[in-house]
């Protein structure tokens, strides 16, 4: 593996990507940060050969997704190349691939007897503005099955039965439950990280969501439910006493400022991203 990695950063205000060469230890990380992730076969060969490697491709990366505390929010894996949308709480990506690769190219060798390396050099990380960027890149991860000139000019409708039917992406769990993946984050449902929020924070719930109150926890909920939820300033409102939206980003912002100032309420914080990503919610 090469000592040098590369940097993407999707910038919204501009609307472009900048590409940055990094040494390897400098690679942007930090609690809660989402990651677009890839990685090539090396010479652009196949890195799976049958199913069963696509299913042994998926348990090691379950199994690197617990021990790191990493959420996955979408997968999908090609012929030759893979797509990973993940968030870390705890700002581990670079341990966490490190592991997951590793674990991937030695059973894969063992299986195949074979050695040497299985990727083209380190994977490729695009750090996304999760305001600007979440979504497009959602979407963009999954429909790489349908990104190729075969289906060039399909309807919509087509396309969405292959996309249904392709055994190797997360995209059938969102559309229909019984086919979700147990190590696949979905999106979570407002309510129940409420639940889980005034569990762990002792709060109750009828106070922390009533209009007119107050407080840093209240603003740690808003800003926990645009994090966890994919859900707007306007409907975590609604939520919140039917508060306006602007309200919710002026708590928001001002919640940021103090996490800057205060370590001890950056520690807290980052532990409640810590503990409700272990929580199925």
């Amino acid at each position: 593996m090469g000592g040098w990695g590369q940097i993407f950063i999707l910038d919204r205000s501009i609307n472009i990507s900048y590409i940055h060469a990094m040494a390897r230890q400098l690679r942007i990380q930090y609690p809660g940060a989402f990651y677009h992730v890839t990685g090539r076969g090396n010479e652009r060969q196949d890195i799976y050969r049958d199913k069963d490697d696509y299913v042994m491709f998926l348990e090691k990366l379950s199994d690197s997704l617990e021990v790191y505390n990493v959420s996955l929010l979408g997968y999908v894996c090609m012929t030759n190349h893979y797509h990973l949308l993940v968030t870390t709480p705890e700002g581990n990506l670079s341990s966490f691939m490190r592991h997951f690769n590793i674990a991937y190219t030695l059973s894969f060798n063992r299986r195949h007897n074979r050695s040497g390396h299985l990727y083209q050099g380190r994977y490729k990380s695009y750090l996304i503005d999760a305001d600007g960027y979440l979504k497009e890149v959602f979407r963009y991860v999954h429909l790489n099955p349908v990104r190729i000139k075969k289906y060039a000019g399909m309807e919509t409708d087509q396309r969405i039965r292959i996309l249904n039917n392709f055994n190797h992406s997360s995209f059938a769990g969102y559309t229909n439950t019984k086919k979700r993946d147990d190590f696949v984050h979905y999106h979570t449902i407002p309510e129940k990280l409420i639940d889980a929020f005034c569990q762990l924070t002792g709060s109750d719930r009828n106070e922390i969501c009533r209009r007119g109150k107050n407080s840093t926890e209240r603003s740690m909920l808003m800003e926990l439910l645009y994090r966890f939820c994919n859900i707007k300033q306007p409907e975590i409102g609604r939520y919140l006493g039917n508060i306006d939206y602007s309200a919710v980003s002026i708590s928001r912002k001002r919640l940021r400022l103090k996490i800057a100032e205060d370590l001890s309420l950056k520690q807290k914080f980052d532990g409640l991203v810590s503990d409700l990503s272990r929580i199925k919610i």
